[in-house]
């Protein structure tokens, strides 16, 4: 029984150092995303100019921002990879917060366990106590 608890222990171990180990890859790559160059919005067209692209930022107090990009080709397709470097960070980012909160739930129950645990040891040294005071 005790050697399937210590099995147990070190499964968790190295799955606890698998989780950080991934959250420390998605956080470096969540960097890159920022070094890169990321910008929030929505990519939009006028239809009165064929090709002429701007960018929606989120709203902020209610006003929304809007960024002229123009119809230079080069231009546009940079406007588009800040975007989508920007989405893809922002899925990152709500990721990366989901596994941080999952993480100290996991904390919180392998910290009960431990707890349980150590009842249990104290209530096996206090039967061990008593029937050795009874044997004196």
């Amino acid at each position: 029984m005790a050697t399937k608890i210590i099995t147990h222990g070190k499964e968790i171990d190295k799955a606890v150092l698998g989780i950080h180990r991934l959250l420390e890859k998605c956080r470096a790559e969540e960097e890159r995303l920022t070094q890169e160059g990321c910008q929030a919005g929505n990519i939009n067209w006028k239809t009165d100019r064929p090709n002429t692209m701007f960018i929606y930022e989120p709203s902020v107090d209610g006003r929304r921002k809007y960024i002229h990009v123009g119809t230079d080709p080069k231009k546009q397709a940079e406007a588009e990879a800040r975007v989508e470097r920007w989405r893809c960070r922002d899925k990152l980012r709500k990721a990366i917060s989901a596994l941080e909160d999952e993480i100290k739930e996991m904390d919180w129950r392998l910290h009960e366990a431990v707890e349980f645990v150590n009842a249990v040891h104290e209530h096996a040294r206090v039967i061990c106590e008593r029937r050795e005071a009874k044997r004196k």
